[in-house]
């Protein structure tokens, strides 16, 4: 099932929506994280409020595919 759509533009960054029945997010973007925690995530996904704040949703971490090994 997908909640919605991430796009990379032609400057490298990446936005996109998420959407359920109980939310709906336009504005959806990537922030990378600068951590040299081993553990730490690689991105950080956001979204803005009504009121244009940047709101957290939530992390992304980088893993390898099993069959190709690709990032």
């Amino acid at each position: 099932m997908n909640i919605g759509e991430m796009i990379r533009n032609v400057d490298g960054s990446v936005t996109g929506y998420m959407a359920e029945a109980t939310y709906d997010f336009e504005g959806v973007f990537l922030e990378k994280v600068a951590s040299t925690h081993e553990r730490a995530p690689a991105f950080n996904l956001n979204a803005k409020s009504p009121r244009g704040r940047p709101v957290r949703l939530g992390s992304i971490w980088e893993r390898a595919a099993k069959e190709t090994g690709e990032i």
